[in-house]
């Protein structure tokens, strides 16, 4: 669901998602660590997403990181950590 709303964003822009359960964990939900029949998000529940889109390409997410002064093991790069 996520996915489908960056779709059209600009660099910079923000706009709130709200992403339906069918979307987001859909029946199973998302369990918490250990289980216990705890969750962080309930069964056919909706997530509610605040996004902004802080870099395009343009080199925006590291600009930002390293402002916020994180560490370098933290990456823009998709799919690295």
């Amino acid at each position: 669901g996520i996915d489908e709303g960056v779709l059209g964003m600009r660099e910079g822009g923000w706009r709130r998602l709200v992403v339906p359960a069918s979307a987001a964990y859909g029946a199973e939900g998302l369990p918490r660590p250990g289980g216990r029949g705890l969750f962080k998000v309930p069964p056919n529940s909706p997530i509610f997403v605040d996004l902004r889109l802080v870099d395009g390409g343009g080199g925006g997410c590291d600009r930002l990181l390293r402002l916020q002064g994180l560490p370098k093991s933290i990456s823009c790069i998709p799919g690295k950590i």
